[in-house]
């Protein structure tokens, strides 16, 4: 971009982030400018690619090239250590439980088993049917 083409684009910049608008592709302009100008920070309250920050990325691009110093790039920080594992808890075993009888389950409960299970033709079946279809699936799958 020429100097007068990177005026233009902050003056963009500056209206865009007054009116609260995005500017589109706006990591394509941030990685170029940069390059040129150094690693910026974002103005109070902007975004990283927002309009006031490549707003003040183009200024910074315009003082290097009038002669200023590049800004400083950020330090990277250390990357965090990875969290300690958490010790597995003890499973103990759990204790059989003597299932309830399908009779005492609703067609409801009934219906969302067979479905689980995967019954076919449980959509036309009444509450005595499913429970008797369940109780095969049972017997076969011991």
């Amino acid at each position: 971009m020429k100097d007068a083409q990177l005026a233009a684009f902050r003056d963009r910049c500056h209206r865009a982030a007054v009116r609260g608008y995005a500017i589109a592709h706006s990591h394509v302009y941030v990685a170029e400018l940069v390059d040129e100008a150094g690693d910026v920070e974002p103005p109070l309250g902007a975004t990283e690619g927002s309009a006031a920050h490549l707003a003040a990325l183009a200024q910074a691009a315009l003082s290097v090239r009038a002669g200023g110093k590049k800004a400083a790039a950020k330090p990277k920080a250390a990357p965090a250590p990875p969290p300690a594992p958490e010790p597995e808890p003890e499973v103990e075993p759990e204790p059989e439980v003597e299932e309830e009888p399908y009779d005492v389950w609703t067609k409801k409960e009934l219906y969302d088993l067979a479905t689980e299970r995967e019954i076919d033709g449980r959509s036309g079946m009444d509450k005595d049917e499913l429970i008797v279809a369940l109780m095969e699936w049972d017997e076969g799958h011991e």
